[in-house]
């Protein structure tokens, strides 16, 4: 199954409390999340998530979880989602029998750092290799 490793730091940021070791290590089990290991020394928690959780790949998506299992903030993000005809994807029809569809967005006015940009490649990979079975059915470009 797949893991991930997070800080305890990074986590109570995302979370936006105030977070400790012994209470993620009994708050993780209900939101499904098995713990591989603790590195007391660094504050680094390892997990285990099913291969069905995706948004699990990151920090990100496990401390949504622990919003919503605190209560801080529950229901389904929204976002706002525009047409934009000056936006074309351009496919060499030679690839069609590889990838049959294909699908592009843009996403705007978004500032990322260096840590960020990591997850996002970290989240691109593990959909790669747990839903896209090795690209061989699904492929992700950021």
């Amino acid at each position: 199954m797949p893991t991930l490793d997070f800080s305890l730091k990074r986590m109570s940021e995302l979370v936006g409390r105030d977070l400790t070791i012994p209470q993620l290590e009994d708050d993780l089990q209900w939101i499904a999340l098995d713990i591989e290991g603790i590195d007391y020394d660094n504050d680094i928690i390892k997990i285990e998530y099913q291969p069905n959780r995706p948004d699990y790949s990151s920090p990100e998506g496990i401390a949504r979880a622990l919003k919503g299992y605190y209560e801080i903030e529950t229901g389904l993000a929204k976002f706002e989602i525009k047409e934009n005809p000056e936006l074309v994807c351009k496919v060499d029809p030679k690839v069609k029998n590889i990838r049959p569809y294909i699908v592009m967005c843009a996403i705007k006015d978004i500032h990322m750092d260096d840590e960020q940009v990591a997850t996002l490649m970290n989240i691109q990979e593990a959909l790669h290799n747990v839903l896209g079975r090795g690209r061989k059915k699904v492929a992700i470009g950021v």
